[in-house]
């Protein structure tokens, strides 16, 4: 069974997340039975983009993914933020996020 896009949704006070802003269990990953918990930092520019992504995975099979989909993701702009942090977990049945403005 394929994992679908799961949302990673709790914003911080005053910062209004679109419902889109999500990471993907990769697809290789699952295929293998990879799973494990990765550490991303980023930075959050004025436009509420997300820049500067910096991954820690050992294994190599989840930073291609997470970044292609933070690259999409969008916050409210004029709230510029740097090196946040965020843990991504992923799991047998799912993608969970803990950090910065994300928490499920």
């Amino acid at each position: 069974m394929k994992l679908s896009l799961l949302l990673l949704a709790v914003a911080l006070v005053g910062c209004s997340v679109r419902p889109d802003n999500t990471i993907k269990f990769p697809d290789r990953a699952y295929q293998y039975g990879v799973y494990g918990t990765v550490h991303v930092q980023y930075d959050v520019n004025k436009d509420g983009r997300i820049e500067n992504i910096v991954v820690n995975d050992d294994e190599g099979f989840f930073t291609k993914q997470i970044v292609k989909d933070m690259k999409h993701w969008r916050l409210e702009k004029g709230h510029p933020m740097k090196a946040q942090k965020l843990t991504v977990a992923f799991e047998r049945d799912r993608v969970r996020a803990k950090g910065g403005f994300l928490e499920n």
